[in-house]
């Protein structure tokens, strides 16, 4: 069974709306209107917020790159500067005290002996020695000997290598020209 509505009003005192369905129609597309106008407000707001925060990242990222970028290139300086200070204290931890050597060098000389030229050879390979080379005459054979034998006995030399001793041809008194290669030992401070 179906139940039907009663309305105990009667039908005068009834209100009665009497719209025509043009209004309608003309309220349905207002209230669309205002829908769409108000998406699209909200979208063109939000389109504008985007584009102001895309702007700001754009900004902070382009900083932050600069920033990268000097800091990059202070590290390369930094690795620069630290290749050349490392160098420079590898030189200077091998470093030969020649005022040393030539002083010493002087000393052991013995009479009859003179120096005549001598020169640092430098070594292909690094090493903790130098080499240097020693030319010279002498008045005879017994005494480049003992030049040698003083030289392997002292502080900053040993291990002396002979390259050649030989007696100069038509000279009165007899004269002997030699060369020695002579390893240096690297010290690390003075005297």
């Amino acid at each position: 069974m179906r139940r039907q509505r009663i309305n105990f009003l009667p039908q005068e005192l009834r209100p009665k709306l009497k719209i025509p369905p043009e209004i309608f129609a003309l309220g349905f597309l207002c209230l669309m209107l205002l829908y769409c106008g108000g998406s699209f407000v909200r979208y063109t707001w939000v389109a504008s917020y985007r584009k102001t925060q895309l702007k700001e990242t754009t900004h902070a990222s382009l900083a932050l790159s600069n920033k990268l970028q000097a800091l990059t290139e202070q590290n390369k300086l930094l690795d620069k500067n630290d290749k050349a200070l490392s160098a420079i204290q590898k030189v200077l931890s091998r470093k030969n005290y020649w005022s040393e050597i030539f002083k010493e060098l002087s000393i052991l000389i013995p009479d009859g002996v003179w120096l005549t030229h001598f020169s640092d050879q430098k070594a292909v390979v690094p090493s903790s020695s130098a080499k240097l080379s020693l030319v010279g005459e002498a008045d005879s054979h017994e005494v480049v000997a003992q030049f040698l034998t003083i030289l392997e006995k002292s502080h900053h030399f040993g291990g002396v290598q002979i390259n050649y001793v030989e007696k100069e041809e038509n000279i009165q008194p007899s004269r002997y020209k030699f060369e020695f290669t002579v390893p240096v030992k690297v010290l690390t401070g003075g005297s």
